[in-house]
């Protein structure tokens, strides 16, 4: 909220770093925040060949911001393991409508996959999927009509990379929408880093 205030130039500079190194504001933002987080450092639980990775990316907006998570799944042949590679979030821009946010947060999970997979080079890359809970979103994504500049050029942008399979996901079982909607690190969902039991 603080940063969307000094984005918008509610706040001069001075008041806004007095703000954020105030010991009160300072003192708040530490209650809400984990006094421990562990992440695994790999996701393949097995030190053995990888026969299979499947890239999950979601994305989610709101009025606050928009945001992008993607999971790794990894066939191994001990078994499978599934843990998250990558989060994002922004600051929504104002004036913005809810679907063309999702439409950023999509663009942001087409470009974090493509970041992935190329990071991931050499390694059994099988499919990337890209999931949305808003259908407006994946309708212009598809392709389908004629629209203004902000829609067609991040339509574009996505659309070079054919290789992500885009679909629906409920908002309940949409991950990035710990990010859309502002979620402290006390508060982060138990999946969060591993992800839905469905992927």
């Amino acid at each position: 909220m603080l940063f969307q205030k000094a984005r918008a130039g509610l706040c001069t500079f001075l008041k806004f770093v007095v703000l954020v190194s105030s010991p009160l504001m300072l003192e708040s933002m530490g209650s809400k925040l984990p006094k421990q987080i562990n992440v695994p450092r790999s996701v393949p639980n097995f030190k053995e060949p990888i026969q299979a990775i499947d890239l999950h990316g979601f994305g989610d907006a709101s009025g606050d911001g928009t945001s992008a998570a993607v999971y790794a799944v990894v066939y191994q042949e001990a078994g499978v393991s599934q843990g998250i590679v990558e989060a994002k979030r922004r600051i929504a821009k104002k004036g913005l409508t809810i679907p063309r946010l999702e439409l950023v947060s999509g663009q942001m999970v087409a470009k974090m996959t493509h970041n992935i997979r190329g990071a991931l080079e050499g390694l059994p890359v099988r499919n990337c999927y890209g999931l949305l809970d808003i259908t407006v979103t994946l309708y212009w994504m598809s392709g389908k009509g004629n629209y203004k500049q902000f829609v067609s050029n991040r339509v574009a942008d996505i659309q070079t990379k054919r290789y992500i399979q885009w679909g629906h996901v409920s908002t309940t079982e949409n991950l990035a929408d710990v990010g859309g909607r502002r979620c402290y690190g006390n508060k982060l969902p138990d999946q969060w880093l591993s992800g839905p039991e469905w992927l």
